[in-house]
């Protein structure tokens, strides 16, 4: 008879190797399917977090769920046209400063070639900047460094930018990954609504619905946000919940006031929906932002490196 083994079920793990599957398939639609899966789950949790606000104050306003329903819909496409033109926008200025930061490398290494003693010296004075070197250690480490053209090249031009190169991203697949996710995430707090419109529902049970949808839609897309990093799934979820909530009760509170001072919802609506999707644009551009300043794996090869082959991106 066999000894019995305790059976270990390891979700995270497993999560981590379909979403490795993901991206091998996504490889057919980008060079860096990592971009686009993140720029869909970003968009995702921006889709409900802005249309779950919008509807929560306009039906404390006093809207009818008819109302709710066409204004949120109107949000939902702006926010998704934005969320779209705003990505594209980013992701080309990033491949065209990549682009730029390669072809300076390769022009100081051709520089390098033809005279690398002035070439190191200028790769020691910038570690002496940047590092707070003294010069005995700042010639030994570039003259170290220089061993390697390609490697140096690419390090000392990502010193020069103050920031590591990353591999280039289609501008449309991250586009349209964070308009479709939008438009999705948008959708999932409207559905009440709809049901609410129809009969289906009563009008007083939409609101409640509505945001528990959101709130879970939220937590959900913040768990699975967790597997792009090491934090635990629980506190993505929390901070995406919290960020929504926060979003709903602003949105409230500033749908009360217009209902005090007198401005009816129809001169409010336009404004909610034009508003909605430029703080999902907003939202998105510090996010992208943020993801870009942070420290990632590429540094163990040297700023501005390929991490494979220790040579600049191309």
């Amino acid at each position: 008879m066999k000894p019995w083994v305790p059976c270990t079920w390891r979700p995270r793990a497993q999560l981590r190797e379909r979403l490795a599957v993901i991206a091998k398939l996504g490889k057919k639609l980008s060079d860096n399917p990592r971009e686009w899966l993140r720029a869909g789950v970003f968009g995702g949790m921006d889709g409900m977090s802005s249309t779950a606000g919008l509807i929560a104050g306009m039906d404390v306003g006093g809207a009818t769920p008819s109302t709710v329903l066409f204004t949120a819909v109107a949000a939902g496409v702006a926010g998704a046209g934005s969320m779209g033109g705003g990505e594209y926008v980013s992701v080309k200025t990033d491949n065209e400063r990549l682009v730029q930061q390669v072809q300076e490398a390769e022009k100081l290494e051709k520089r390098f070639k033809s005279n690398p003693g002035k070439v190191i010296a200028e790769t020691a004075r910038l570690l002496i900047e940047k590092n707070s070197l003294t010069e005995e250690a700042a010639q030994a480490q570039a003259e170290a460094l220089w061993k390697n053209p390609k490697f140096a090249a690419g390090s000392h031009v990502a010193w020069e930018h103050g920031e590591f190169a990353g591999n280039p991203v289609k501008p449309l697949n991250a586009a349209g990954s964070s308009f479709v996710a939008f438009g999705t995430g948008s959708l999932l707090p409207v559905l009440p609504y709809i049901a609410a419109t129809n009969g289906v529902l009563p009008a007083a049970a939409a609101l409640p619905l509505a945001l528990a949808a959101g709130g879970a839609g939220l937590l959900g897309a913040g768990a699975f946000a967790s597997l792009f990093s090491d934090r635990q799934w629980w506190k993505h979820g929390r901070r995406q919940l919290a960020v929504g909530g926060t979003s709903a009760g602003l949105s409230s509170a500033a749908m009360g006031l217009t209902t005090i001072s007198g401005t009816t919802l129809a001169d409010v609506a336009p404004a909610a929906a034009i508003a909605s999707g430029i703080g999902a644009a907003v939202i998105a551009g510090y996010r992208r932002l943020k993801h870009r300043r942070q420290p990632s794996s590429r540094s163990s090869s040297g700023p501005g490196t390929n991490r494979d082959t220790g040579a600049p991106p191309r």
